[in-house]
């Protein structure tokens, strides 16, 4: 839309009037009216320069605070205040000159949003000035509303252009007119003509000047605008309004296009709204729409529309602004559902920072008693019941203002004075400023849950005839006592007691009887102990002691547990008057201490249990201790363990090396066999801690340590000409080959260490092939073909199958020393011995005899096909400074 269209047909027309120079006529007084015109009409066009300049600065405005927020320099408040302090002086005048009603009410809804503006722009710098932060929540809050209020005085700016634009328009149709009337004006009325001509003409070029700075406030507005004209066509769009919803200016030419990809379905009914905006002349029209989004997202826009009324090419015009209130929309849908949580079946209390009651919802009321006026205005201790010390609530309250949040069991009290539990969580609302504002807090009646909880917690974990804890809950109990006696250092004792001949007072007296016997022992048992004790029933006539916090001497310990015991053989011991009848029913008591051994709960169990039958078989009616000696057994194997984990981390585990030797007695390799070097035992043998290291799962990081160090020593061998074609065979656990990173592991220590696969033979048991053996020839291939060799060790011993065993990728099958010792003398190991030479030499496979200790062993050997040994004949296993020493003496 531009006025510029007018200036051809102008000219035209001014043309035509001096082409009639010696026309004359009568129409004098057309020129007072003329003059009076382009008087008029120069006002209007100097109100719209003004009015131009009046956008420029609100634009300015908007520019300075986007420059402040980006610089936060004293320049950009400088030129903000300059350019505030210009508009404010535009308004006035404005506010101060003859203008129409609705011209008039633009301009006092702009002073009000002007006045707002400052305040706001003045707290921003109040705000970083008192925080010292860039970006906090409370800037950011005033910048939006900053943005916003100048967004709005911007628009009123556009609308009171648009009014002085109609003016405008209708002047220049009017003066259009009487230009055609004075086609037949005198020369010197034409001269007056021209020179009015070119007064207007300049006029238009500033009219157009006006509308080009309104065009340009329309593309920078930093909210959505939008100039449309009836028929479809966009006139003018903001970039906010492409940037918000991606869509480019080539995207949306037309309405029809942004409807299409706005609003899909619903694009009918908007442009039904859209066509009624170019009947509202002058009036606004708003609505809530929700848009579609390049990018496929949802936004929601709050549209403010007017009509324009008709441009000068007859086509009516109409501007929308929006602005996005996603978030807003988005905060009421939340707050929406919460209005609805808020008279759910849990009761809701709202407070503020001090703890005041400031709403509190119907469910409330019902479980407490308190009505609103009963509770509003009161502070939430009026709930306390008096069951919590003030250390729970520091901790409940420590929880809510460092985590932001509590939730948990607690007890409080109803309106009437009782007593209940209920669940609580509470959770702090907190400020822009970081700061609480208010307390939210939900609750519950638990009191049916804590009764059905107690019913299933006694079913659960207590005898439903003595009421004592049940086995689940004994072992629960004995758990936490073991942890704690380890923790502290202290010794524990599980008595396991049993009632002598118990089954013939069932058998005699009946079962009712019986039951009341146990009840009565229960009973006895129960006021026995300390609060720290715990006493149990497993079942029948057996009964169970836990004591914890025992002297940490075991000695002491055991003098302690013996006490006990003899007073229950007291307690037991006592008649008891059942059914108007007496009884006497002795008990038997087995006793087991336990410490800072690891055993579990079933061992002890087992152990007390043990040394109950022993008192039983001592006579009854006395107790027993669990043997001293196994118990001395299982501790000094604890501490084993704890010694051997250790020295794997502290250097104490080492290599020795037995030579292997062929026929002709040359040096063809070495087994390395690992040994112990303890600090105060000195060296311990293989036998010793290996079983040990099997069962704990030690073995895993002792064998990647006998790894390491068996391809080093390959390393070492091999850059020596006298060693450097031994291979040496490493013994590989079960365990460790079953690791799924096991062959990683072998490969990784040989390229560490640089040694050569060819030199490495991993020697295994038969125990390994019981399962998985899909999986074990897996590994062993993918190793073969890095050069790895492998052994069979201890061959016949075990369990392999032979449909296995060729299946295999084996290099050579070792016969146990256990056949080698008697082959001389023990026609059976013979056989056995030349059966394992002739099925390696049928499956291609080498043969090694290991515990070879005599010259005839070897010589039988070497007849039956077997040419390579290992034994004490020819090299005990030494350290790597004797075995190279052996290799040089040859």
């Amino acid at each position: 839309m531009s006025l510029s269209r007018y200036l051809p047909s102008l000219s035209v027309r001014l043309t035509v009037g001096l082409s009639v120079f010696l026309i004359m006529s009568l129409l004098i007084g057309n020129t007072v009216i003329l003059i009076q015109s382009n008087a008029k009409t120069e006002e209007s066009i100097i109100e719209v320069q003004y009015i131009g300049q009046l956008l420029d600065d609100i634009f300015q405005l908007d520019f300075f605070i986007q420059d402040y927020l980006g610089s936060r320099g004293n320049r950009a408040v400088e030129q903000w205040r300059e350019s505030y302090s210009r508009v404010g002086t535009s308004l006035n005048q404005e506010k101060n000159s003859d203008k129409t009603e609705e011209q008039r009410r633009i301009i006092n809804h702009m002073i009000d949003n002007y006045l707002i503006l400052g305040s706001l722009f003045e707290r921003l710098l109040s705000e970083n000035e008192t925080t010292r932060s860039n970006g906090s929540e409370a800037e950011k809050l005033i910048a939006q509303g900053l943005s916003m209020r100048a967004s709005i005085i911007l628009a009123d700016a556009h609308k009171l252009s648009a009014a002085v634009n109609v003016d405008v328009t209708k002047e220049l149709h009017l003066f259009n007119h009487i230009l055609g009337v004075l086609v037949t004006v005198t020369a010197f009325l034409g001269l007056i003509v021209l020179l009015l001509s070119r007064r207007l003409l300049g006029s238009m070029k500033a009219l157009t000047s006006s509308e080009i700075r309104f065009r340009r406030a329309v593309e920078e507005a930093p909210f959505p605008v939008m100039i449309h004209a009836e028929g479809g066509e966009i006139v003018a769009i903001s970039r906010s309004w492409t940037d918000i919803t991606g869509y480019s200016r080539q995207d949306i030419p037309t309405i029809a296009a942004w409807t299409d990809k706005a609003y899909g379905e619903r694009r009918e009914s908007v442009r039904t709204y859209i066509d009624t905006l170019y009947e509202l002349e002058d009036r606004r029209a708003e609505g809530e729409f929700q848009i579609r989004c390049r990018d496929g997202s949802q936004r929601v826009w709050d549209f403010s529309s007017v009509g324009l009324g008709r441009g000068p090419d007859g086509r009516r015009l109409a501007v929308s602004m929006a602005l996005d209130v996603t978030e807003r929309a988005r905060t009421e849908t939340e707050l929406r559902v919460a209005a609805t949580a808020m008279e759910s079946q849990d009761g809701t209390v709202i407070c503020d920072a001090e703890g005041v009651i400031l709403r509190i919802n119907q469910a409330f009321s019902r479980i407490t008693g308190y009505s609103s006026d009963d509770a509003v205005g009161r502070k939430t201790n009026l709930l306390q019941s008096g069951r919590h010390d003030q250390t729970f609530y520091a901790a409940m309250w420590d929880s809510i203002n460092t985590l932001g949040s509590w939730n948990g069991e607690i007890w409080n009290r109803r309106k009437n004075g009782e007593i209940y539990p209920e669940w609580l969580s509470i959770t702090a609302v907190k400020g822009a400023d970081g700061q609480v504002t208010h307390y939210v807090g939900t609750f519950s009646d638990a009191t049916q849950r804590k009764k059905a909880e107690d019913q299933i917690k006694q079913l659960a974990f207590f005898d439903p005839l003595t009421g004592l804890p049940n086995r689940r809950l004994l072992t629960d109990r004995l758990n936490q006592v073991l942890a704690a006696s380890t923790r502290n250092d202290r010794e524990g004792a599980l008595l396991f007691v049993d009632l002598d001949n118990f089954k013939t007072v069932n058998d005699t007296q009946g079962h009712e009887v019986g039951d009341m016997l146990l009840q009565e022992v229960a009973r006895r048992l129960s006021s026995s102990f300390r609060e720290a004790d715990t006493v149990g029933r497993l079942g029948g006539d057996e009964f169970v002691v836990v004591l914890a916090g025992l002297s940490g001497d075991p000695d002491e310990a055991a003098a302690q547990a013996e006490v006990v015991g003899e007073k229950i053989l007291a307690a037991l011991g006592q008649p008891y008057e059942l059914a108007g009848n007496l009884f006497r029913c002795t008990p038997s008591i087995g006793i087991t201490l336990f410490g800072d051994q690891r055993d579990s709960v079933d061992d002890l169990m087992k152990q007390a249990d043990i040394a109950m039958y022993q008192a039983k078989a001592g006579g009854r009616n006395t107790l027993r201790f669990f043997d001293p000696g196994l118990q001395a057994s299982i501790k000094a194997r604890a501490s084993l363990e704890a010694e051997l984990r250790h020295g794997i981390h502290d250097d104490q585990i080492l290599l020795y090396y037995q030579p292997q030797i062929d026929k002709d007695r040359n040096l063809v390799g070495a087994e390395a066999l690992v040994r112990w070097r303890h600090p105060q035992r000195g060296l311990v043998t293989p036998a010793e801690f290996i079983p040990l290291a099997e069962e704990t799962g030690l073995i895993l990081s002792l064998g990647q340590l006998v790894l390491e160090a068996g391809c080093a020593q390959i390393v070492a061998w091999t850059s020596r000409p006298e060693t450097s074609h031994i291979t040496l065979a490493l013994n590989v656990s079960a365990k460790q080959f079953q690791q799924t990173d096991f062959v990683e592991q072998v490969v990784d220590a040989l390229n560490r260490t640089g040694a050569d696969p060819n030199k490495l033979k991993l020697e295994l048991t038969e125990s390994l092939l019981v399962e998985n053996v899909e999986d074990i020839i897996e590994k062993m291939v993918a190793l073969k073909t890095r050069g790895v060799s492998f052994s069979l060790d201890d061959f016949g011993t075990g369990y392999s199958s032979l449909s296995y065993l060729k299946r295999l990728p084996l290099d050579q099958l070792k016969i146990d020393q256990s056949f080698v010792r008697d082959i001389l003398t023990d026609p059976n190991d013979a056989a056995i011995a030349k059966t394992i030479v002739a099925l390696a030499q049928s499956l291609g496979l080498g043969v090694i005899a290991e515990g070879v200790e005599t010259s005839e062993q070897q010589d039988f050997l070497a007849r039956s096909g077997c040419h390579v040994y290992q034994g004490y004949f020819f090299s005990r296993p030494m350290p790597v400074e004797d075995f190279d020493q052996f290799v040089l003496r040859g």
